[in-house]
């Protein structure tokens, strides 16, 4: 039995704190009794050790992978700023450090023309809203709900610069995808975000972000007219070469037990 927990260090929702004790209880019994466990970052498997104390030498990291390779950008160039995030509206994916990003751009730097794309559905979408309406700023965003795979390709080509500035990721496959597609990422320097930091185009920021060091962040990056790729092969890969990987564990495990 090969188990893959998608394990991530913060709960976003006082049930999902209590619920986590029971479920750590549930992860240690199927930790003990499975025969190989598959992570997807190192973040992942230094959490597995500190909470399970698992044994290190019966886990694989096997990175997430992505539909699509082309970081060649169609996009016509203009003066508009185009900015977007991607992924549930939940507490630990912080959007709100987006909207106060978005803020600092049009009332310190004076950014006119910008437009933020918020594309996801969660427990804090009310909350996003009133602060979008507080830091008026609403008129410079667009809602949208989850999109089918070829809309949200369209949606990563035609964004300057996508922002995953969470508090915690067990991975963060936007940033994977953003990437992939040719467009640059700003992410928290933490959790499993900080281990794409060396694939060109993505960038990083302490946590907790400072607003107006992000748009400072985010102007130099569309002035300096950033290049995205090429990529080491292990955060950024197609998932053919995922499934080859898994492949691999499995077969190995067999031999072992001379299946």
């Amino acid at each position: 039995v090969v188990f893959s927990p998608h394990l991530d260090a913060t709960r976003s929702t006082f049930a999902g704190n209590h619920l986590w004790k029971i479920y750590k209880l549930f992860i240690k019994k199927i930790i003990n009794s499975v025969d190989w466990i598959i992570v997807a970052s190192k973040f992942e498997l230094n959490l597995l050790i500190q909470q399970f104390s698992i044994n290190q030498n019966k886990v694989t990291i096997i990175p997430h992978g992505v539909d699509i390779i082309n970081t060649e950008k169609f996009r016509i160039k203009t003066n508009d700023i185009r900015l977007l995030y991607v992924g549930y509206l939940i507490k630990r994916k912080r959007v709100d450090y987006i909207l106060k990003s978005l803020h600092s751009l049009i009332y310190d730097y004076k950014i006119k023309n910008i437009l933020l794309t918020i594309i996801g559905e969660g427990s804090e979408k009310k909350n996003l809203f009133k602060l979008s309406k507080k830091l008026k700023i609403d008129d410079k965003i667009i809602w949208r709900t989850f999109l089918p795979r070829k809309e949200l390709e369209k949606e990563f080509k035609n964004s300057d610069v996508v922002l995953l500035l969470s508090e915690s990721e067990a991975y963060g496959i936007t940033v994977a995808e953003a990437l992939a597609l040719g467009t640059p990422v700003i992410v928290t320097k933490q959790t499993a975000l900080k281990e794409f930091l060396n694939e060109p185009g993505c960038f990083g920021v302490s946590y907790p972000p400072n607003p107006k060091e992000v748009a400072k962040l985010i102007l130099k990056i569309i002035n300096t007219g950033v290049k995205v790729g090429p990529f080491s092969n292990r955060k950024i890969r197609l998932w053919n070469e995922v499934v080859s990987e898994y492949e691999k564990v499995y077969i190995d495990l067999l031999k072992c037990k001379n299946v």
